[in-house]
């Protein structure tokens, strides 16, 4: 049987043949070639190597200043879980590995939540002649990049303070105490995402590290005047007011970075050491960090603290409970010159029931001196606020403050 009937039936075959290979062909080759060009404009995707949960300081400081959370951290296996939650939702903008970093592939930097603050306050108090227990724990976090060969801080993503207040029959025990810290580093606390949360979505729309802004500001020292050492809990006391001083700049560029979103460092004693605990495939590393010199720096004073009654009655008192502080904001390119300089203050006011017969008092002017440092970057820049109406704010100020919004300007990642 003849496949083909006659020979210009064969030739019109093979007409067809060669013309719809040819198309094929040229369409595999454009289909090739724009493939190519796709991959040739896909941007690169750094890969950051996940060095876990940290504390701020070194590894003999840690029990001392995260007695329950660094526990828990390693009970828990928090590195391994947060790892998890990052690998179901990860970062847009960049890759995270469990691994330690391919120098062969130029891969050298790592990111790390990175713990800075752990606070527990206890109190008693009788309600219908019954005594009960007031705790009070929370805790303060960030996010930092940083470059593991060169030993060099990048950036740093403040993450919001987490905190819970849980009442109790009997004084609480250590392990409830750990039970309320582990839902601030898990679950959340008052309205707050947990910091496991916050370390996930902040990361969420983050640029990587090559794009980090330059231009950062930074706490270069904290002052603690005698009048407010009298107040102070004991561990806030120790070690040349250490544990206050670290207290007071991270809640101080938390507030600033989250408000204005700019680019901050980390408060170190050394203005140019940050020193963390950072663990690569279950070893820990000791890390210190070297810091740049940052665009502005902020010199911040606690000047002191006072109470005054406002009101007595039999069921108790209402009593107000202020903070005073010294903000002084510098650019350092040209030497120190002044940006911002201006005393400032904040009150609360508590009603202190007759039955409290233990008051902790250092937890009301907390909740000032909290106030206090996020009011200075967000109601300091609204004249209509109660907090702006009550500083001493004349036109020299007023032009400082103006002067302070440009600054954060430069600053903004």
């Amino acid at each position: 049987m003849k496949l083909f009937g006659t020979k210009q039936s064969k030739k019109r075959f093979n007409n067809r043949f060669y013309k719809n290979f040819f198309v094929f062909i040229y369409c595999f080759f454009i289909s090739f070639a724009s493939r190519a060009q796709l991959i040739e404009n896909e941007p690169f995707i750094e890969t950051l190597a996940f060095s876990g949960i940290t504390f701020q300081g070194g590894k003999p400081e840690r029990a001392s200043l995260y007695p329950f959370s660094s526990a828990l951290v390693e009970e828990h296996q928090l590195a391994r879980n947060l790892f998890t939650m990052l690998k179901t939702d990860p970062p847009a903008n960049f890759q995270i590995s469990p691994r330690i970093l391919d120098k062969d592939k130029g891969q050298r930097f790592a990111i790390a939540l990175m713990i800075d603050g752990e606070y527990i306050s206890e109190e008693s108090f009788v309600v219908d002649g019954v005594r009960q227990h007031r705790l009070m724990a929370a805790l303060s976090a960030q996010i930092v990049m940083f470059d593991v060969i060169h030993s060099q801080f990048i950036a740093a993503f403040p993450l919001k303070p987490v905190d819970l207040r849980s009442i109790y029959n009997r004084p609480p025990t250590q392990q409830q105490i750990k039970q309320q810290i582990l839902k601030l580093l898990v679950k959340g606390g008052s309205e707050i995402p947990s910091l496991l949360q916050q370390f996930v979505r902040l990361l969420k729309d983050s640029q990587g590290p090559k794009s980090a802004g330059l231009a950062q500001l930074a706490v270069s020292s904290v002052t603690i005047k005698d009048k407010a050492q009298s107040i102070l809990p004991k561990i806030f006391k120790e070690k040349n007011n250490g544990a206050l001083k670290r207290f007071v700049a991270q809640q101080l560029l938390k507030n600033i970075s989250q408000q204005w979103q700019v680019a901050t460092q980390p408060y170190v004693v050394d203005a140019s050491i940050l020193k963390m605990q950072s663990r690569f495939t279950g070893k820990d590393v000791t890390f210190n960090l070297e810091l740049p010199k940052p665009l502005f720096s902020i010199d911040y004073t606690l000047r002191g603290f006072k109470n005054v009654v406002l009101d007595k009655k039999k069921s108790g008192e209402t009593v107000l409970f202020v903070s005073f502080s010294k903000f002084d904001v510098s650019k350092t390119s040209k030497g120190k010159e002044t940006v911002f300089s201006n005393n400032l203050k904040n009150a609360v006011s508590k009603v202190i029931p007759r039955s409290l017969d233990n008051i902790d008092e250092w937890a009301a002017y907390r909740e000032s001196l909290l106030a206090l440092l996020q009011k200075t970057s967000s109601d300091l820049h609204n004249s209509r606020s109660e907090f702006y109406k009550a500083q001493s704010i004349n036109s020299k100020v007023k032009k400082q403050i103006v002067k302070l919004e440009k600054a954060y300007q430069l600053c903004k990642l």
